[in-house]
């Protein structure tokens, strides 16, 4: 009982702190919210942990399969 108070804990601290992909600021955002990978690479390295589903494969870099240029 006490590891689940002690866990229950920490994640309201992380949900309350407004960090992390628990938070209330954290909108979920996909690569097609993004006109350019630029634009998505500077999202997801403000708030790697709110916008980490950007990097599928886990290399640091958001939204590679979008290869266009800067928008129009």
């Amino acid at each position: 009982m006490h590891d689940f108070l002690l866990v229950s804990s920490m994640l309201l601290a992380v949900f309350l702190s407004g960090c992390g992909p628990f938070s209330l600021n954290c909108r979920d955002t996909n690569c097609s919210d993004y006109p350019t990978q630029k634009a998505a690479q500077l999202a997801f390295e403000a708030d790697p942990a709110c916008h980490a589903d950007l990097d599928a494969d886990h290399d640091g870099m958001a939204c590679e399969e979008n290869t266009g240029d800067e928008a129009h």
